[in-house]
């Protein structure tokens, strides 16, 4: 991952668009023991189906669930 390779530079790790957290997972373990800042509205993108899927299931819990314990800091925003 393209990530393992700026280890060594100084920086804030950002991912915007976390949604379920699979990708911040991997992004996570390519940079530990740096944090990332994980960016999202986990509310869907307008006129998708990602909208329609947050309005039926709390996706941010989802995220944290997943991400629960690790190098990982969720900032809900738009």
């Amino acid at each position: 991952m393209l990530a393992q390779t700026t280890n060594h530079l100084p920086g804030v790790v950002v991912e915007l668009g976390s949604w379920e957290g699979r990708s911040t997972l991997a992004l996570a373990r390519a940079v530990h023991p740096s944090v990332v800042r994980a960016v999202d509205t986990w509310q869907g993108s307008t006129g998708e189906i990602t909208e329609i899927l947050a309005g039926e299931r709390d996706v941010y819990q989802t995220f944290c669930d997943n991400t629960q314990g690790l190098n990982i800091q969720p900032y809900r925003m738009d």
